[in-house]
């Protein structure tokens, strides 16, 4: 159940992070707001995700670690990529217009 709780919410706070991204890179006068905002969002997950490993660990129950922590790591590291340079697009785009 847990497992399933978590993948929701990467889901849903990923794509979170995007939409507000893309808001950033459309709106060049909020890009300063939008991006760090973004990032943020693009974190939480991660956040929530070693929190979940932590008490699983406790418990004792690798498995479930070993299970899931590479699809975890895939999307994190995913959504960091795509943050990232919609950030970049954003900001240079706000550069450009002064």
């Amino acid at each position: 159940m847990e497992t399933i709780t978590l993948t929701l919410l990467q889901i849903g706070l990923g794509t979170i992070a995007v939409v507000v991204a893309i808001a950033g890179v459309m709106w060049p006068r909020a890009a300063l707001v939008l991006v760090p905002a973004s990032f943020a969002v693009a974190l939480a997950p991660i956040i929530i995700t070693i929190e979940l490993f932590r008490q699983v660990a406790e418990v004792g129950d690798t498995q479930t670690i070993l299970d899931t922590a590479g699809a975890y790591v895939i999307c994190s590291v995913a959504l960091g990529v795509v943050v990232i340079g919609l950030g970049i697009a954003a900001i240079a785009r706000a550069l450009r217009r002064g």
